[in-house]
């Protein structure tokens, strides 16, 4: 009995941990910020598409890890696909199941989602989704049994197409040559996220150059940090990959409790469609 009632306990404090853990990554792999182009950055050329690529990672976080994975394919009719997900199970029984999907379009200021999906399985279940309709300018917005509509307004992203939009604005900047005074002063992006409650705007620093260990290994990269009140005890840094054309490399983030969370890359392969 007293075995039994220990297991759980066990149990119970490790469903806890994991659903932190997932609250913890799933909230912040993939944020947007603001409609309106800040001051510091001015886009005055078309972004670089994407290129598709297949991406594995290790995710760390309260003392446990798994594999994380990270795919972008283009559809027949030019549009994009990114998908991204990943699991945990213990003695046979799954205890997180987590998927992300995104379709959007590239146009000369990047992305323009259509559909976003997130769909969480295992000890606690969830499920987002957001339908863009631009034709109508309006967004519908899920999560679970509770949905609404909000305007859209000209660059809102889900959480994973702000990836690819992120990765190309940086590019951009590199062949523009405004990267290469960092050094003196960052440079803040801005973006508007939309999920399945709300739409929200964060910024993002770009600090600096620097060499990052991964678990594929050392390789250099662009430091970015989310920027936060200064009173605030979460940070969250992301490394982008120089030589893989600013994809992530590196993330990590660390919460008001000091737990930290990170995401590190184990491989990546560029694929030709």
């Amino acid at each position: 009995m007293d075995n039994n009632l220990s297991y759980c306990r066990l149990t119970l404090t490790r469903q806890q941990k994991l659903r932190g853990w997932a609250a913890t990554l799933f909230g912040i792999l993939f944020c947007t910020a603001s409609t309106f182009a800040p001051p510091v950055f001015a886009q005055t050329d078309d972004l670089p598409a994407p290129q598709p690529y297949r991406a594995e990672y290790e995710a760390r976080a309260m003392g446990m890890s798994t594999e994380a994975y990270r795919t972008l394919s283009m559809e027949a009719d030019g549009s994009y696909y990114l998908r991204h997900g990943l699991d945990l199970s213990i003695l046979g029984a799954t205890l997180i199941e987590v998927e992300e999907r995104s379709y959007f379009q590239w146009q000369n200021s990047g992305a323009r989602p259509t559909e976003y999906a997130f769909e969480q399985g295992g000890i606690r279940k969830r499920q987002e989704s957001v339908d863009f309709d631009w034709q109508s300018g309006t967004v519908n917005l899920r999560r679970d049994d509770h949905e609404q509509e909000i305007d859209a307004e000209p660059g809102m992203l889900d959480g994973l197409s702000f990836s690819a939009q992120l990765s190309a604005m940086v590019q951009q900047l590199d062949q523009q040559g405004k990267l290469a005074s960092l050094s003196e002063s960052p440079i803040r992006l801005s973006f508007t996220i939309v999920d399945g409650r709300e739409s929200e705007v964060h910024e993002y620093d770009i600090m600096a150059f620097e060499e990052v260990e991964t678990t594929q290994g050392t390789m250099p990269a662009l430091r970015v940090e989310r920027w936060r009140e200064p009173d605030s005890e979460r940070s969250t840094i992301l490394w982008l990959a120089v030589e893989y054309q600013y994809t992530l490399a590196r993330l990590e983030q660390t919460e008001s409790n000091g737990t930290t969370t990170t995401l590190s890359l184990v491989e990546i392969e560029f694929l030709d469609e």
